[in-house]
């Protein structure tokens, strides 16, 4: 699975980031910006993580990979807002649950 990571921060910095070189500063995102970043990310781990497939196993195997691909990029771009994108909470409360 930790080729699997190593494959989706590739992928981040190789498209998502190809005008901007290297992940974003943490403090330089904005809500908007966020957004695009989490699409972009969610976007790297479905291709890495290929097709879900069509039994019970395969598909459990493939959501696995893609939520701990997500959690992988998001922890490496280490930022609140995003972490609040994905879970769904105010960014502030989720910089002190960090703590």
């Amino acid at each position: 699975m930790n080729a699997t990571m190593s494959n989706v921060s590739k992928l981040i910095r190789g498209s998502a980031f190809q005008h901007h070189g290297e992940l974003p500063r943490p403090r330089a995102l904005k809500s908007r910006r966020s957004n695009v970043l989490y699409r972009r990310i969610q976007a790297a781990a479905k291709e890495v993580c290929g097709y879900p497939g069509a039994d019970l196993l395969e598909q459990s195997v493939w959501k696995s990979c893609y939520h701990d691909a997500i959690a992988d990029a998001i922890g490496k771009v280490n930022s609140p807002l995003l972490t609040a994108v994905d879970t769904g909470h105010p960014a502030a409360i989720t910089a002190m649950l960090a703590k």
